[in-house]
C-alpha cells in the first residue's frame, strides 16, 4: 500500500517544521482513504467469486497493517 501513497517532497524553507509534518500526515490520510474506498464495501457484505470449477464463492477483504520501527521491522522475515 506504500508504494500507492504520494510522496511529499520537503520545501527545505519549512522542512523539520511541525506545520510541515501535519501536512504530510494529512496528505496521506486522504491518500489511504481513497485507496482504500474501494475495498470498504467488500469488507462488510463480502465479494462473490465464480471459480474455474463454476463454485461462486463468497470472499470479504481483509487489511493486516503492519506498523513499526526500523529496529523492530529488522526481527520481521518475508
Amino acid at each position: 500500500v506504500v508504494g500507492w501513497l504520494p510522496l511529499v517532497k520537503d520545501d527545505p524553507k519549512y522542512k523539520g517544521t511541525q506545520q510541515f509534518n501535519n501536512f504530510k500526515v494529512a496528505v496521506w490520510h486522504v491518500a489511504f482513504k481513497k485507496v482504500f474506498a474501494s475495498i470498504i464495501p467488500p469488507s462488510k457484505h463480502g465479494h462473490w467469486v465464480n471459480f474455474w470449477d463454476d463454485v461462486v464463492r463468497l470472499f470479504y477483504t481483509l487489511v493486516f497493517i503492519l506498523s513499526t520501527d526500523y529496529e523492530e521491522q529488522s526481527g520481521f522475515v518475508c
